[in-house]
């Protein structure tokens, strides 16, 4: 009895030295398949207007720790000509970042779970305090748009000039007369024209939450039918 008990423990170790070992494979497998040590995959973003990339960074390294991004992860980013990775659940500028942003002396970008790049101008900081940043960008192809969805309420304190990348853009957008329309409890606001790269992205600038459509061919009646708001984009009474 005492030999089989022996030969469980040994036959259990080794089952557990093996998953551990498959474990650590994986993860240097994927290391290595990636091309570089980073936590995040190198891609590039599309060209911008004039043909040439925009500055997003070599590699993406400035990574986030604990979902907050403190001045000195901004600091080290604009140091070091990174970009901030936000994680899927999103991070939070606490007050020294926002301070931070508002003091450095070139852009801070950042890059979502979603491949979209945006890029804070440091003197569009006018509200030094902390903010939640979580985006999802949304594909509907059936309405030939592209749906910007913030999680939670107010403006930000800031501009967010966001680069969505071309994979989002649906082949039944109309780019010729693509505007972006940001969308509330209150109403609609036409905020203008959107402007596409030569590869298919597109650039847009939201100062607020709620959430955002930009769409083709698409009269403010029809947006405002899609959202369930009056002809004009005006709140239902």
């Amino acid at each position: 009895m005492k030999a089989r008990r022996t030969l469980a423990a040994f036959a259990a170790a080794v089952i557990a030295v093996s998953a551990v070992s498959a474990h650590a494979f994986a993860i240097d497998y994927a290391i290595k398949a990636n091309g570089n040590n980073n936590n995040f995959a190198s891609t590039a973003p599309a060209p911008g207007a004039s043909g040439t990339s925009p500055s997003l960074v070599t590699t993406i390294v400035t990574e986030v720790e604990d979902n907050i991004i403190d001045a000195k992860t901004v600091r080290d980013a604009v140091t070091n000509d990174t970009s901030i990775r936000i994680p899927y659940d999103g991070a939070t500028i606490n007050r020294g970042g926002v301070a931070q942003i508002a003091k450095s002396d070139k852009p801070v970008k950042l890059t979502t779970t979603d491949g979209a790049v945006i890029t804070i101008d440091p003197s569009s900081v006018s509200d030094v305090s902390s903010q939640k940043l979580k985006f999802r960008i949304v594909s509907a192809p059936e309405e030939g748009a592209v749906y910007i969805y913030p999680e939670g309420t107010g403006a930000y304190g800031f501009s967010l000039d966001i680069l969505v990348p071309a994979n989002k853009i649906p082949d039944t957008m109309d780019k010729e007369t693509a505007h972006i329309y940001h969308i509330t409890d209150n109403g609609i606001e036409d905020q203008g024209a959107v402007s596409f790269n030569s590869t298919g992205s597109c650039s847009v600038t939201i100062k607020g939450r709620s959430y955002y459509k930009i769409v083709g061919s698409a009269a403010m009646e029809d947006v405002s039918a899609a959202a369930g708001l009056n002809a004009d984009g005006t709140a239902i009474d």
